[in-house]
């Protein structure tokens, strides 16, 4: 009977000290607007798929998405651009 006290004393222990963690998460995601980088030209089968999940997107996330086309070079320029932004993390 005591060991059955003792594990259940336990378990109630560990949940008490797990819940703070927990209520101290990261806020909602994103806070600031989205950028998504097309490599490719403007109207084009990309351009408009990129477009078209930015305005469903901006709906959830309560934040502007903009599609920035990067033309050139076989999609090189637009690559290019979105490798030098790999510590903003608030580019696609």
């Amino acid at each position: 009977m005591l060991r059955k006290w003792i594990t259940l004393l336990a378990a109630a222990s560990l949940t008490a000290l797990a819940l703070p963690a927990s209520a101290d998460g990261p806020g909602p995601w994103p806070q600031r607007p989205v950028r998504v980088v097309v490599p490719y030209a403007p109207g084009g089968a990309s351009d408009v798929l990129a477009r078209l999940l930015g305005s469903k997107l901006q709906k959830v996330w309560k934040q502007p998405v903009v599609v920035e086309n990067r033309t050139g070079a076989g999609g090189n320029i637009g690559t290019r651009r979105l490798t030098r932004a790999a510590r903003r993390p608030m580019w696609m």
